[in-house]
C-alpha cells in the first residue's frame, strides 16, 4: 500500500514533433491526469499532441501521483521515420511525506541561510528539496524521517 510506479529515462529519441509518448497518472489515458511535457502540438498533431515528449526531450524520471500508483504509458507514431525510440526502468517506489517543517515561516531577512528541519517518512531516498520550485541550498538526510535544509525563501504557513 502506498506505492507508486517510477519510470526513469535512461534514453529518449523520437522523431520531433511527429512522434509523441504520453504519460498519465493512473490507469486512464484521461487528459487530466497528463503529465505533459510543456511542450505544444507538434507538426502532427494526431501522434504528438500538445504536452507529449518528443524529440529529445526527455521525460527524465516520472512518479505516478495517482492514488493507485498507476502510470499509462501511450505512445504514437505516424511511422515516417523511426529513430531509436525510448528506454526506461520502471520501479515501485514509496514517496517521502512530509508530515511537518521548522521553522514554518521566513522572510531570509536576518539569516540568508536559514536551517529548515523536516519531518516525515520515507525520506531516505530524497535525492533533491525545493521550496515552490526554488532548490535548497543544501540539505542532508539525517534518518527515515528527519532531514535538515539550508534554503533562503520565502515561505509562511
Amino acid at each position: 500500500a502506498g506505492s507508486k510506479l517510477k519510470a526513469v529515462f535512461g534514453t529518449f529519441n523520437t522523431e520531433n514533433n511527429y512522434d509523441g509518448l504520453m504519460i498519465y497518472s493512473g490507469t486512464t489515458a484521461n487528459p487530466a491526469n497528463l503529465i505533459s511535457s510543456g511542450r505544444a502540438a507538434g507538426t502532427n498533431a494526431t501522434t504528438c499532441p500538445a504536452g507529449a515528449f518528443s524529440g529529445t526531450t526527455s521525460p527524465g524520471t516520472v512518479i505516478s501521483t495517482s492514488a493507485d500508483g498507476a502510470l499509462t504509458f501511450v505512445f504514437r507514431s505516424d511511422i515516417s521515420i523511426t529513430p531509436a525510440g525510448w528506454s526506461a526502468t520502471i520501479s515501485c517506489v514509496t514517496p517521502p511525506v512530509i508530515t511537518d517543517f521548522n521553522p514554518k515561516n521566513n522572510s531570509c531577512g536576518s539569516d540568508p541561510t536559514p536551517t529548515v528541519i523536516i519531518t516525515g517518512t520515507n525520506l531516505t531516498g530524497v535525492t533533491s528539496v525545493t521550496f515552490n520550485g526554488v532548490p535548497a541550498t543544501s540539505f542532508a538526510v539525517n534518518s527515515a524521517t528527519q532531514m535538515i535544509i539550508t534554503a533562503c525563501y520565502n515561505w509562511s504557513l
